[in-house]
C-alpha cells in the first residue's frame, strides 16, 4: 500500500503529514482454537466454555479478507454493529490492505491501520491498546466440534487483552537505513525478540523529570546502544547519550533512569568510571508453576492443566515474557493462565521466592 510519509518512527509504523498513524504488518487474527463461553456464541444461559475452530480455509478466503477491507477501527469491542449510522461515535482509523501473512512460521491474517484520532495515536505510542481483535459475524453449527464459516468482518478493536494471543500492532526497531556489523545486527535481532512485549507492558511507567519511559524512548536509548556497538562507558558516553536522546526527542533525560534503561532493556557491556568491564549479569533458572484455567475448567486432569517450567532468563520479566509466548501460541491466552509460585534459582539452588501470582495478564502488565 502507497502512502506519503512524514515521519519513520520504526520499521512498521510512520506518521503521515497529516500526523496520522499508519501501522504496517498488523497481526489481526489466526487460525486455530479459541475458547468461549456457550452462552457468548449460542445465546442461551449455559456458562461453560467451548472450543471453537476457524479453519485456514474459511479465515483466509476471498471473501473473508475482503469483508475487512476499509472496516473500521475502534477503542475496544462496542456493544453494537457498526455501521454508517454511528460510526462518528467508535471509529478512530480504518484498516486497509488485509491478506494472508505469517509469523514465527504461524499463518496469521495481516492488515494495514490508519490511526486517525490523536488521543488514541498517543496511547499507542504510550504502549497502550496494542492489541487487536477483529469483530465479525460468523455462521457456528452447534455440533460437538464447532466451526466458524463465512466470516464477515464489522471492525477491528485495539484493546489491552486481545483473545488471539499474538494479535497485535508490530513494531520492530530494526532500521534499514542503519549500517551494523553482522554480529551486531544479530544481537539486535536477538533483543528485538526479548522487547517484542515492551508495549504491552509499560504502561503505567512512573514519569522522570521531563522523559518518560515509553516504548518509543527505551527505543531511542537501545538505538544508540546498537550503534555503539553494544558497549556503554559510563565516564565517556554519558554526555553522548543525554544529546542522543535530547535530539531525538526533544527532552531532556535523568541519567540514572537512562542507566536503569540500558541495564534492563539493552544487551549493553557496561564499562564503569575505572573502565573496568561489568558483564551481563548471569542468568538465572526460574522455576514458574502456572494453571491453565480452560483445561481446569474442562474438568481435565491435574497432569493437563498444571505446568511447571523452568526458564532461563536474566529477568522475572523475561521468563515470565517465555510464558507469555507459549501460552499465546497454543492459543490459552494469558487471560486464561494463572501464576501459582515463581522461584529464582542459581547453580541449581533456589535464592528467593518471588512473590507473584494470580492471572497472568494482570502479572505481565506490573511487573
Amino acid at each position: 500500500m502507497a502512502f506519503l510519509s512524514a515521519e519513520r518512527i520504526s520499521e512498521h509504523r510512520y506518521k503521515t503529514p497529516e500526523g496520522y498513524l499508519i501501522c504496517v504488518d498488523s497481526i489481526l487474527a489466526r487460525t486455530g482454537k479459541q475458547t468461549y463461553k456457550r452462552s457468548e456464541i449460542f445465546g442461551d444461559d449455559d456458562e461453560r466454555l467451548v472450543e471453537v475452530d476457524r479453519k485456514e480455509d474459511e479465515v483466509f478466503s476471498k471473501e473473508t479478507l475482503a469483508s475487512f477491507e476499509n472496516k473500521p477501527i475502534c477503542v475496544e469491542h462496542p456493544n453494537v454493529e457498526i455501521n454508517a449510522e454511528n460510526i462518528s461515535q467508535y471509529a478512530v482509523g480504518f484498516v486497509r490492505d488485509v491478506r494472508r501473512g505469517e509469523r514465527d512460521g504461524v499463518p496469521v491474517m495481516l492488515g494495514t491501520l490508519v490511526i486517525t484520532d490523536a488521543k488514541t495515536i498517543e496511547e499507542i505510542e504510550n504502549g497502550e491498546h496494542t492489541e487487536l481483535s477483529c469483530g465479525y459475524d460468523c455462521d457456528i453449527e452447534d455440533t460437538e466440534n464447532p466451526q466458524q464459516r463465512r466470516i464477515r468482518g464489522n471492525h477491528v478493536a485495539l484493546c489491552e487483552q486481545g483473545r488471539a494471543g499474538i494479535a497485535r500492532i508490530v513494531d520492530s526497531v530494526n532500521d534499514e537505513e542503519s549500517t551494523y556489523t553482522e554480529v551486531t545486527k544479530n544481537l539486535e535481532k536477538e533483543a528485538d525478540k526479548d522487547m517484542s512485549w515492551l508495549d504491552s507492558v509499560i504502561k503505567d511507567s512512573k514519569r522522570i523529570t521531563d522523559f518518560d519511559i515509553t516504548p518509543r524512548n527505551v527505543r531511542v536509548v537501545r538505538e544508540f546502544i546498537v550503534n555503539n556497538g553494544n558497549k556503554f562507558s559510563k565516564s565517556k558516553d554519558k554526555d553522548k547519550i543525554l544529546d542522543y536522546i535530547k535530539m531525538k526527542t526533544g527532552r531532556n533525560a535523568d541519567y540514572d533512569d537512562v542507566m536503569y534503561i540500558i541495564k534492563n532493556y539493552t544487551r549493553a557491556t557496561i564499562n564503569d568510571e575505572t573502565t573496568e568491564e561489568i558483564k551481563d549479569v548471569p542468568l538465572s533458572e526460574y522455576e514458574i508453576r502456572w494453571i491453565d484455567k480452560i483445561a481446569k475448567l474442562r474438568g481435565e486432569s491435574r497432569e493437563s492443566f498444571v505446568h511447571n517450567d523452568i526458564i532461563k532468563a536474566g529477568t522475572v520479566k523475561e521468563a515470565l515474557q517465555s510464558v507469555a509466548n507459549r501460552v499465546a501460541l497454543a492459543g490459552i491466552g494469558t487471560a486464561n493462565t494463572e501464576i501459582s509460585s515463581v522461584h529464582e534459582r542459581r547453580n541449581g539452588k533456589t535464592i528467593s521466592y518471588v512473590q507473584l501470582w494470580g492471572k497472568l495478564s494482570d502479572i505481565i502488565k506490573k511487573v
